[in-house]
């Protein structure tokens, strides 16, 4: 798979093999039986205690450990190693990367895993860890609703009696004035008069002008053809039906696979396929009505969409989601 050699780290000023690394892992466990033996117990266990958990953060859990198993491989890593660089206990990482979240703490805890684990593989392990959502129990703590409600009173003003009530006095209306009209209905006289005197002028103008009716030209009915058929209307260009909506064309997909990644397809609200693949892997797969795809490494996969070009879902190691749906159909 890769060309592994011996690895070692450099913490600090001194520089550790991975065999030092394991004794100094080695002495604090030691030392932590010495303490519990004395009667130090620590006020928490970390195992067998996330019961609240909803299936969104168990999903996630198992997406990000998918995730960090596939890039400890790639580093020629080992899960011992990775327990000496964390100094996280070989069960919980393994608990871990198999998404059994039985076995694994709180949230907070779990959190604390992934941030050291990418921390260790040289990876953004906060930004892994924030990937995970709150817990309910964080969520309530957030947002307090108050038990009772406040039962005082405010007494209402009292009403002060009511003033008689005065109604207006009505403005007089002015007197008309008649001076005005005289002057109006004489205007109005003139108007009528000129407009009697333009329409006899335009009658008598037209009597005159127009062409005298001898001078007109005889119209002669046209003979019509004896014996010809009517045209037929066929039935075609009465009424023609309207065309049958185009079929639907089926939402398809091919994925071509870069880098190992873990790939789930979901179509027609169907899980159809979710597991790892390998570099070189060309998959096909089509819907009606929706198509949904998620990638544990979006730099890794490159899909084609509807025969468009295929393009990468996102960056290397970051989780990708594409939904794909058909637009709804009108009928006119």
């Amino acid at each position: 798979m890769f060309g592994c050699g011996v690895k070692s780290e450099q913490v600090g000023f001194f520089h550790l093999s991975h065999s030092s690394i394991y004794r100094v892992n080695a002495l604090i466990f030691n030392s932590k039986a010495v303490v519990e033996r004395r009667g130090f117990r620590p006020k928490f266990s970390m195992t067998g205690i996330m019961s609240q958990l909803s299936p969104l953060q168990a999903e996630q859990i198992k997406e990000i450990g998918t995730y960090l198993r596939q890039k400890r491989e790639e580093s020629c890593l080992s899960i011992d190693d990775i327990a000496a660089l964390t100094m996280i206990r070989l069960p919980m990482l393994e608990a871990l990367e198999t998404g059994n979240w039985q076995k694994l703490p709180e949230l907070i805890y779990v959190k604390g895993f992934i941030k050291r684990y990418g921390d260790a593989l040289k990876i953004d392990g906060k930004a892994l860890a924030d990937r995970l959502s709150p817990s309910a129990e964080q969520l309530a703590q957030e947002v307090t609703i108050p038990k009772t409600l406040p039962t005082k009173v405010t007494p209402l003003p009292k009403a002060e009696p009511a003033a008689p009530k005065v109604e207006p006095v009505k403005p007089e209306k002015p007197a008309p004035e008649t001076g005005s009209q005289p002057a109006k209905s004489t205007f109005f006289g003139m108007y009528l008069w000129l407009g009697l005197l333009a329409g006899i002028f335009c009658g008598i103008g037209y009597l005159f002008l127009r062409p005298p009716l001898s001078n007109l030209p005889a119209v002669t009915p046209s003979p019509s053809p004896v014996g010809s058929p009517a045209p037929v209307v066929s039935p075609a260009l009465v009424g023609s039906p309207s065309p049958s909506p185009p079929p639907k064309v089926p939402l398809s997909a091919e994925v071509t696979i870069e880098q190992a990644a873990w790939v789930r397809v979901i179509a027609d609200g169907k899980k159809v396929h979710e597991g790892n693949l390998q570099p070189g892997t060309k998959r096909t797969w089509t819907a009606q009505k929706s198509l949904n795809i998620r990638s544990g490494n979006a730099g890794g996969v490159k899909i084609s969409l509807n025969q468009k070009p295929a393009q990468l879902m996102g960056k290397a190691g970051q989780i990708g989601e594409i939904t794909l749906t058909a637009p709804p159909f009108s009928h006119q």
